[in-house]
């Protein structure tokens, strides 16, 4: 009996001993399918960040330009705020952030409608009472220039782009500024013979004029030079 009891002892002795591996790998078996858990949900919320960051980055690229939007020639369009101002949306609704007065914008669409708007480079509308400076855009063979002063007063004229030509004045020509208005106590006169450098050709007040190194002259007291 003695024999037996020992034996017995001796094996309760060794049981946890035998025990201690299989329990501790359980354990760590656990612990790395709870890592793998937390890694899949970092991944998870990385993807959504990624998704969310696409489609702001397409909604901010996706405003389609719409047909009544008149192209201009960009290079030639630069305006400069009157006051600070807000931005407009393509929809003439008011934007939450603002344009500072004096800030200057290169002009790259032009649409019309109650008021007449300009786009800047990222699509985002002034209007153009709010600005001074002019716009120009292609319409057929002639290019069309609006012009705002500082008061917000929105003025047109056209004009037919020539190459350098040399003209001769017919007769006594007078000097009219870029309205098509003879300059109050600054008259200038143009005698009859001499030849000036025409370089382009605009209508001002329902009146062709060319535009020479002299200034603006009638289209009417000018001629070709003979070869």
């Amino acid at each position: 009996m003695k024999k037996k009891i020992s034996i017995l002892l001796c094996l309760l002795l060794l049981l946890p001993l035998n025990l201690q591996p299989a329990f501790a790998a359980r354990t760590s078996s656990h612990h790395v399918k709870t890592v793998k858990f937390n890694k899949n949900k970092k991944k998870q919320k990385t993807n959504k960040t990624k998704r969310k960051y696409k489609k702001a980055k397409k909604s901010k690229s996706s405003q389609k330009i719409n047909k009544s939007w008149i192209k201009t020639i960009s290079k030639n369009s630069y305006v400069t705020l009157n006051r600070n101002t807000h931005f407009y949306s393509s929809k003439n609704h008011q934007l939450k952030n603002k344009a500072k007065k004096k800030a200057g914008f290169r002009i790259y669409y032009v649409r019309f409608g109650k008021q007449i708007y300009y786009a800047t480079k990222s699509k985002k509308w002034l209007r153009a009472t709010d600005t001074h400076g002019s716009v120009r855009y292609h319409t057929g063979n002639n290019i069309m220039i609006i012009t705002t002063n500082k008061k917000g007063r929105v003025t047109y004229s056209s004009y037919t782009p020539v190459s350098a030509t040399t003209l001769r004045v017919k007769h006594n020509a007078y000097v009219y500024n870029n309205r098509g208005m003879l300059n109050k106590g600054t008259v200038k006169v143009i005698k009859k013979g001499r030849g000036v450098k025409a370089y382009s050709l605009h209508v001002l007040n329902g009146k062709k004029f060319y535009l020479t190194n002299y200034g603006w002259l009638k289209a009417a007291n000018l001629t070709k030079t003979k070869k």
